[in-house]
């Protein structure tokens, strides 16, 4: 955020040793509302391949009630701007501080998932999940509809989009419980049923995480002080324990366990937790068996959320965002 009421979009590309090799200027000078900060802007960045995608939102105007736009500029590997003019994938109404769009690489094209509320015939709203594919080059495909909303009113939704080798996962927080969708490469639903992966209230589950693996997705989150899981695959729920158990890794006696994030590497998940400010590991196969074992790894005090990447064949980054919005990493 450069002043109280303007915010611009930043990138750095950093070194396998972890050194920053260039600060790039996405966009300049964003205004925003008094009544939003910074993360109104929700910049988001993916590899597809080639080049990085960066995306990020604009205001059309400092109102309540008016249209967002969600722009993508391209970044070359080697850390130059593409694109001078941005790329704009959609316009949407704003809701204040709320993102209302994810976005992600499926291995051909990115596909932007967003939430809106267009109007019907009837001068009333509709509420809608939507997507759209953007090609490598650029080209911002047809938008089409993942999912509509019963509720002509309600909250706004965040939609996550998520990818693996066979089909693409979207998934919101929906009026009573979680819900998602799983489509196919071409934009083709999988199954006309949503899906249903936590199935009582969502009012008790917390950092809700999807984890792509080579041909399901994993869902895990926080519920009464311990993790749990399970998996999704063709739009089918998987569980891998008796009586649909979803507890993976629990927490021992009066010990305060918060999830952190969930991530897949090389055939095996691992599951990162803050116990006592520092960040542990538990390890396990992709049928979810659940395990006691732990590896104590970094001091991390209010781990916000966490994105680990994979560098070469033996080394990976780790990155922490904490509750007071620093940002650290540790290999």
């Amino acid at each position: 955020m450069t002043s109280r009421y303007s915010s611009s979009v930043f990138a750095k590309t950093i070194s396998k040793e972890g050194t920053i090799l260039k600060t790039l200027l996405i966009e300049e000078e964003i205004n925003i509302r008094s009544l939003k900060d910074c993360t109104s802007v929700s910049p988001k960045v993916i590899f597809d391949g080639n080049n990085y995608l960066v995306t990020y939102s604009i205001d059309d105007s400092l109102d309540n009630d008016t249209k967002t736009s969600l722009y993508a500029k391209r970044i070359s590997f080697d850390g130059n701007v593409i694109d001078d003019t941005p790329i704009l994938i959609s316009n949407y109404k704003n809701h204040l501080n709320h993102s209302s769009y994810d976005i992600v690489f499926d291995g051909g094209n990115s596909v932007a998932v967003w939430y809106d509320e267009v109007p019907d015939d009837s001068n009333g709203q509709i509420r809608k999940i939507i997507a759209s594919f953007i090609s490598p080059n650029g080209t911002v495909n047809p938008q089409f509809s993942i999912h509509e909303l019963p509720e002509s009113y309600g909250n706004p939704v965040s939609p996550m989009v998520r990818s693996n080798q066979n089909n693409i996962l979207i998934a919101w927080e929906g009026r009573f419980e979680y819900e998602a969708k799983e489509i196919s490469f071409d934009g083709n639903h999988i199954s006309s049923e949503l899906i249903n992966p936590i199935l009582e209230s969502s009012e008790n589950q917390y950092d809700i995480t999807i984890t792509p693996t080579d041909s399901e997705f994993i869902f895990s989150w926080w519920e009464s002080g311990d993790i749990h899981a399970l998996r999704v695959s063709n739009g089918e729920l998987i569980y891998s324990a008796p009586s649909n158990a979803t507890e993976l890794i629990s927490s021992l006696d009066d010990e305060s366990l918060g999830f952190v994030n969930a991530s897949y590497f090389d055939g095996s998940l691992e599951f990162l937790y803050e116990i006592d400010s520092y960040i542990y590991s538990t390890n396990t196969d992709t049928t979810l068996t659940p395990s006691s074992q732990r590896k104590k790894l970094y001091p991390c005090c209010n781990a916000f959320g966490a994105n680990k990447s994979q560098l070469d064949e033996e080394n990976y980054l780790t990155v922490f965002t904490l509750s007071d919005g620093k940002v650290i990493a540790w290999p």
